[in-house]
């Protein structure tokens, strides 16, 4: 296995476990109104875009979720922190695989992520024909991007994100659902 084969997968249509979702909703007390990177059978709330609707051509507004390619990332993180910091999003989730050694994560998601959960454990991410079991073969990390704070006239600055561990339910780790 070659390390491209890790930053990627023959698949871009994996799709994050419900239960995952609704307990992020009651954990951090929020709705997600809007799935920005999904497709008619991924699609995590009511509201989504999919391939055809072209993300990057829309605004995302709200509380915002997205369980993005491994192909493209970079594009993706780079539209939900414009979105957040464009005032149309109020904050967007991002489940990544945590690959903290890569220039991504050190040249852009350390430096402009309001928080970066590492999750313990799989997450048992799905696909249609594939057994139950078979879910992630890597440890995965959920980026939040939010507005900066604002007091005042003057942006709060922030010197970094806040790193933080989660412990997802059981029934969202892999082999579990």
């Amino acid at each position: 296995m070659t390390y491209k084969n890790l930053m990627s997968s023959d698949f871009q249509d994996w799709a994050t476990p419900q239960s995952f979702i609704e307990w992020l909703q009651i954990r951090f007390n929020m709705r997600f109104n809007l799935d920005v990177c999904a497709t008619d059978q991924t699609a995590k709330v009511p509201m989504y875009y999919t391939p055809e609707d072209d993300a990057f051509q829309r605004d995302w507004v709200g509380h915002c979720w997205m369980n993005p390619p491994y192909d493209n990332q970079r594009e993706w993180l780079e539209y939900a922190d414009l979105s957040v910091q464009g005032m149309t999003a109020r904050s967007v989730w991002c489940l990544i695989p945590a690959r903290t050694d890569t220039k991504l994560f050190h040249d852009f998601i350390a430096k402009r992520a309001h928080t970066i959960y590492l999750i313990k454990g799989r997450i048992g991410f799905k696909r249609a024909g594939i057994a139950d079991n078979s879910g992630s073969t890597h440890p995965s990390m959920l980026v939040v991007f939010k507005r900066r704070a604002v007091r005042g006239k003057r942006t709060r600055q922030r010197y970094g994100p806040r790193i933080l561990l989660l412990d997802v339910p059981p029934q969202a780790r892999r082999g579990q659902e």
